[in-house]
């Protein structure tokens, strides 16, 4: 038997599924052709990415999975532009991120990106209303920005909480306060690195199912875990090693 027919079934299989996946979410948003990322460390290079090519449709759910090192947060931090591709190209939207200069970019962070890490990055003696309202502040957009603020805090359950600051909160609120905040502007993409890394199952479960109801809401969510049951939620998975795609499935 040719052992190259099942590995082709396969692969159009796989390839089924993607297409399926990206005809429910919409169309193309992130298209990555032959990406590279080479670190130089001690003389020596370092592939984090190897020739990765990928399309992410708007609206998708997506967990990006893989040991430590195999470049999935590297992936996150090309598509947030806070860094930039050795090689290969890189598109949001049609814009080529590795044509865009540094106040494009820094544009491009502020209107289509949120970025929610797993340290919550909250500013320790700021009320949780002033934390979600800095990237507004930032932006030099700061005419409603309390308003804006309080309406994200409300979108993510923590009104209530507002006045408080980060010492005045469980981890859990922090996350939410974090999550806020990055939706302030009213991103089209977030980008979740370890979000559930420092909390408990509880927590966990209270912020993944925040993350479902804000992509039904429409917003293209990419999260970066090596928890796989924290992926399995996700409607594609895909897993990286060695900065290569290894598995992409729906």
């Amino acid at each position: 038997m040719n052992e190259a027919a099942p590995r082709k079934r396969a692969q159009r299989r796989t390839t089924s599924r993607r297409r399926t996946s990206a005809k429910t979410a919409g169309a193309a948003q992130i298209v990555a052709r032959d990406l590279c990322k080479t670190y130089v460390m001690g003389g020596s290079e370092v592939h984090a990415l190897q020739d990765v090519t990928l399309e992410i449709a708007a609206g998708e759910y997506l967990a990006v999975t893989g040991q430590s090192g195999s470049g999935k947060s590297t992936l996150m931090n090309l598509i947030g532009a806070l860094d930039q591709p050795t090689s290969g190209t890189l598109t949001v939207e049609g814009d080529d991120l590795g044509r865009l200069n540094s106040n494009a970019l820094a544009q491009y962070r502020n209107e289509k990106i949120g970025f929610v890490f797993q340290t919550f990055n909250l500013l320790p003696r700021t009320s949780a209303l002033d934390n979600v309202a800095l990237p507004l502040l930032y932006a030099h957009d700061a005419g409603d920005a309390k308003a804006r603020a309080r309406a994200s805090l409300e979108r993510v359950g923590l009104a209530e909480r507002a006045n408080h600051e980060p010492s005045a909160l469980s981890g859990g609120q922090q996350q939410r306060v974090a999550i806020a905040r990055a939706l302030v502007n009213e991103p089209k993409i977030l980008l979740a690195d370890e979000p559930t890394g420092a909390l408990d199952s509880k927590t966990t479960e209270e912020i993944i199912s925040l993350f479902e109801s804000l992509n039904e809401s429409g917003i293209t969510v990419i999260v970066v875990t090596h928890e796989l049951d924290i992926a399995a939620r996700a409607k594609r998975q895909i897993t990286f090693q060695d900065g290569r795609v290894v598995e992409d499935r729906s």
